[in-house]
């Protein structure tokens, strides 16, 4: 779980394969956290393959970096919520498969599967953005990641009443719409009950994510509260035996650089 910012992007890796959901903002400068965030970590890892671009929706803080991602790396496939030709999909905008409930995939024993939108909702332009955001679950054989987009109360709503509860069931989840005031109601943590929960947001956001009663929800549940702004990059690293989060900041401390009590 990048720090990029105001906005998402999470590299996901399996023994052999390597997903990426979001590829973060686009600067006013031209440049985007694509190539001054993720391509530079791809290519620190040996990366020069995604086996899967997953672009939630088309807002600017969640697509601006696909062009530059996907100028510097192979893409081998593509799926997202917004739709077909949009600008912040880059080149190949007209070539990008809508992600939908119920698609689900494999690799390495790790299980992949698309909650949200339904067929009938995605890539549909007169739905509002954040409310087609992919949603991806996923599960290795003891543990789960949730990846929520900016979905909103309606959406979250929508994915309670649908679905058995052990399909919303996660350890670990980053916070729908970093945290705004529109989503991460009661009713969904009783639904995810998440261990850990990962705030993607910016340093003094002009947003002010994430909204205090969010934070402070999360907290009365008893879940673990990371923020990128704080922790730089959060990294769930899983094994039969258990799983393990670690926080950038905490791992390489720099003197000029602020270390806050994480997790909160």
């Amino acid at each position: 779980m990048l720090d990029v910012g105001q906005g998402t992007a999470v590299l996901v890796r399996t023994r052999s394969h390597v997903l990426l959901y979001d590829a973060g903002p686009a600067y006013a400068s031209g440049s985007s956290a694509g190539a001054q965030v993720v391509v530079p970590l791809l290519r620190g890892e040996g990366i020069g393959r995604l086996d899967h671009l997953m672009v939630s929706h088309e807002d600017a803080d969640h697509a601006g970096g696909v062009a530059d991602v996907a100028a510097a790396v192979a893409v081998a496939a593509r799926s997202t919520g917004a739709p077909a030709g949009h600008a912040l999909l880059g080149p190949a905008a007209s070539n990008w498969p809508p992600c939908a409930a119920g698609q689900q995939w494999e690799w390495d024993g790790v299980r992949f599967t698309v909650l949200y939108p339904l067929a009938e909702q995605v890539q549909q332009a007169a739905i509002a953005s954040n409310a087609r955001s992919c949603v991806l679950r996923v599960d290795t054989a003891a543990h789960s990641l949730l990846l929520t987009g900016d979905i909103g109360v309606a959406q979250v709503r929508a994915l309670i009443d649908r679905l058995p509860a052990e399909a919303l069931r996660a350890d670990v989840l980053v916070v729908p719409h970093h945290g705004s005031g529109t989503s991460s109601g009661a009713a969904w943590l009783e639904a995810v009950r998440p261990s850990a929960a990962v705030f993607q947001l910016g340093y003094a956001n002009r947003y002010r994510h994430p909204a205090a009663e969010v934070w402070e929800r999360y907290g009365r549940a008893g879940i673990l509260r990371y923020r990128t702004d704080e922790t730089g990059a959060v990294t769930m690293a899983t094994a039969p035996t258990g799983y393990a989060l670690s926080m950038f900041r905490q791992a390489q401390p720099r003197y000029w650089r602020a270390r806050p009590p994480a997790p909160r």
